[in-house]
C-alpha cells in the first residue's frame, strides 16, 4: 500500500493533487456526467479509489442542492489520502 511509511503531515502525491483538481473542477462546475464517468475520465481515477459508492453521497448531494458547489474543506493525509467537502447551496 502506498501509504505504509508516509507521515500524516507528508506533501500530497502529485497524482493525487491532479486527480483532485478534476474532481473539484467538475464538481464546482456542476458537471455529473463527467463525475458518473469519472474512472475514464479523470486524470489517475483508474488507478485508485474512489470507486462509484464513494461518490454516491457526492452525487445525491448534487442533485439535491440548489447552488453550485463550494468546498467547505481540503486535506491530506499520507500523501495520498485526500479529504475534501463542498456544499451545495448558500
Amino acid at each position: 500500500r502506498r501509504s505504509r511509511g508516509n507521515p500524516v503531515e507528508a506533501p500530497e502525491a502529485e497524482d493525487v493533487t491532479e486527480f483532485a483538481a478534476w474532481m473539484d473542477e467538475h464538481t464546482a462546475g456542476g458537471a455529473p456526467d463527467a463525475l458518473l464517468d469519472s474512472r475514464a475520465r479523470a486524470p489517475y481515477a483508474a488507478d485508485k479509489p474512489p470507486t462509484k459508492e464513494h461518490l454516491l453521497p457526492l452525487f445525491t448531494a448534487m442533485t439535491a442542492g440548489t447552488a453550485p458547489a463550494h468546498r467547505l474543506h481540503r486535506s491530506t493525509e499520507h500523501a495520498i489520502l485526500r479529504m475534501d467537502a463542498y456544499a451545495f447551496g448558500k
